[in-house]
């Protein structure tokens, strides 16, 4: 049961619908003019990403633009004196902080006598635990 948006167009009447939700399996809703069958408009370009999208924090979900930066304003008194970073989590960012933690764990185990042919070793074994646990599910 999955739901589906499409721009609706009725080729009888020409009668234009935005952002019709319906019901994947139900099929397209008839023209509510004409009854008749209509098809999926792509006269617009692909839709953008909005400027603002929920964020996840520990206490909570944030909506709207207003309730972050009510939330930045109640950190700062909490925090007088103190500098308040908020940043972004990009695709970069993320790349580079696993690259960073692959390269702690090397360094870790190279300090612990490793060499690197028993670091594949070991990262083989690892896999191989993994896909055996897999299997047995």
């Amino acid at each position: 049961m999955s739901f589906i948006v499409h721009d609706l167009y009725c080729a009888t009447c020409e009668e234009f619908e935005r952002s019709v939700l319906y019901r994947r399996s139900d099929g397209r809703p008839g023209c509510p003019v004409c009854s008749s069958d209509r098809r999926v408009a792509w006269l617009d370009p692909p839709r953008i990403k909005p400027d603002w999208t929920p964020i996840e924090t520990a206490t909570g979900i944030i909506e709207t633009r207003a309730q972050f930066d009510k939330m930045i304003a109640k950190k700062r008194r909490e925090n007088p004196g103190k500098e308040l970073v908020v940043s972004g989590n990009t695709a970069a960012a993320c790349k580079v902080r696993s690259e960073e933690a692959r390269h702690r764990s090397v360094t870790n185990l190279r300090s612990k006598g490793y060499c690197e042919s028993d670091i594949r070793e070991r990262k083989s074994e690892i896999k191989a635990k993994k896909l055996e646990k897999l299997a047995r599910k």
